[in-house]
């Protein structure tokens, strides 16, 4: 159960993600595989679908709002986790796949509670057709494998030491984000009225890469060597089926974010400062004005914006490196410096939900790939 602040989005204990302690099962194949090979991996995109190979890349974070079927597993099993893979091969077909929307914002934003309160809590209107995927925060405070007290948190690490495992950290990210995506697109399309179900991730791969490793690069806390590096990792890997359908974007002050940073419980994230919120929130301000594309995106997509919508919606391009480009990926850019009583304040919560919900059939009318 969440106890509410009265500030937007956001709730003073932290989500159901944020600081799990369960230890998962021991075996050798605790590590998350992909596959063997990039060029596999490569192989296999191209065929549009991925597999996944004994994946232990498990977490608690899958809310209630999401499939049937992860209940009934748990319920089978009798684990406190719940696997967002199988751990035998998973195949994810992307044909007939439902819509996929990431929410991207600073830290502190907000991301969370709008995930877990307006659009997939126990009272939200939108719980049976929103499909929720957080961050895959406990993959990067506790390493599967990893066991020694003191060298089981990457992100910790990170925060303590950012010049030392800056590259360490965002490529381990990159690489949960990837996999986490590609293994929870195997969600139910339709609910059980028949109804049509979205995804919604937090964060993206792009959102890593145009704000988070810029960011360390501008810091000087990646070295140009681990920078091409990443872009290695990012260019080989970072394919079609990457590209979410739309994006939302939770803006608010770095000022606001340090604000509510105060009431979070995540212990790593105590040193961040109100300057690295402000860069972060430059980044974030940049990518979606640098890429934008609305002025000359079609009319069929501009003006079919609903009315409630129109100064909300924008368009931006996405470009994979020698790849596909994605010309007008539509972008809801969502007010979140407004506080307000997520628990107590129904009608101002339900007006948000009601906000996703008209721009995810705007989506899937219009800006379907």
């Amino acid at each position: 159960m969440h106890r509410s602040m009265s500030s937007s989005f956001y709730s003073s204990s932290s989500p159901p993600h944020a600081m799990t302690t369960t230890r998962m099962p021991r075996n050798r194949y605790e590590f998350v595989r992909a596959y063997q090979t990039t060029r596999e991996l490569r192989r296999m995109a191209k065929q549009r679908y991925t597999r996944i190979e004994r994946s232990m890349f498990c977490t608690s974070n899958f809310h209630s709002s999401n499939n049937s079927s992860n209940n009934n597993n748990n319920n089978e099993n009798n684990n406190s986790h719940h696997p967002v893979a199988s751990t035998e091969d998973a195949f994810v077909n992307q044909k007939n796949r439902g819509l996929t929307l990431c929410v991207e914002g600073n830290i502190s934003s907000g991301k969370s509670t709008f995930l877990f309160e307006v659009i997939g809590g126990e009272s939200s209107s939108l719980k049976k057709e929103a499909f929720v995927v957080p961050e895959p925060v406990e993959s990067w405070q506790k390493i599967p494998g990893a066991s020694v007290e003191g060298e089981n948190n990457v992100l910790d690490a990170f925060y303590k030491e950012p010049e030392r495992y800056a590259y360490t950290f965002q490529n381990y990210v990159f690489i949960t984000r990837c996999l986490q995506y590609n293994a929870s697109k195997d969600f139910e399309a339709q609910n059980e009225n028949n109804q049509s179900r979205f995804r919604v991730c937090e964060r993206s791969i792009f959102s890593d890469r145009k704000v988070f490793v810029d960011s360390l690069m501008d810091a000087k806390w990646l070295t140009n060597m681990e920078f091409h590096l990443y872009n290695c990792w990012f260019d080989a890997l970072g394919d079609e089926s990457l590209v979410p359908d739309a994006f939302v974007y939770l803006r608010a002050s770095p000022e606001t974010c340090k604000r509510r940073l105060g009431f979070r419980s995540r212990g790593e994230e105590s040193g961040v400062t109100l300057e690295y919120l402000q860069q972060l929130h430059e980044k974030h301000e940049n990518w979606f004005r640098e890429d934008d594309r609305t002025a000359s995106a079609p009319k069929e997509l501009t003006e079919n914006v609903p009315e409630e919508l129109k100064d909300m919606v924008k368009f931006i391009e996405i470009t994979l490196s020698g790849k596909k480009t994605f010309p007008f990926v539509p972008v809801l850019v969502v007010d979140g410096d407004k506080d307000f009583d997520v628990a107590l304040d129904v009608e101002k919560k339900e007006m948000y939900a009601n906000k996703v919900r008209l721009f995810h059939r705007f989506v899937s009318e219009f800006c379907k790939r």
